[in-house]
């Protein structure tokens, strides 16, 4: 009897982020943009926290913030700002925020250096 190996899980692409009114999920085709719920970064392999209607407060964010909080979404909330239709995301390593719109990851002037990528759908 041949061995059978489950589906590969579905991946983004592009690999997008976007606001509160962006619809969250697969994207498969750049005209389809949504958000992915399913972000993990390559460096820290920890799963992205996304934070509806907010913006990091750059005055209580830093890496060292993320590395000793993460993923303590409580400890974390201490250091977001309410802003409606924006959204935050963060790892244990890097960290970013979004308007109301659509963008895909590469565009995103932060993430010149950080290592996200879609975990699966």
């Amino acid at each position: 009897m041949p061995l059978t190996h489950p589906p590969l899980p579905k991946r983004c692409n592009p690999v997008c982020i976007g606001g509160t009114s962006i619809d969250t999920g697969l994207t498969v085709m750049s005209a389809m943009m949504k958000s992915c719920d399913r972000l993990r970064c390559l460096s820290c392999d920890f799963k992205c926290i996304r934070f509806d209607d907010a913006v990091w407060d750059d005055g209580l964010v830093s890496y060292l913030f993320f590395r000793n909080f993460m993923p303590d979404v409580a400890k974390l909330r201490k250091g977001i700002k309410f802003r409606k239709g924006h959204v935050c995301f963060c790892c244990q390593c890097s960290w970013c925020g979004i308007g109301d719109e659509a963008k895909a990851l590469s565009s995103v002037a932060q993430f010149e250096k950080a290592k996200w990528v879609c975990g699966g759908h």
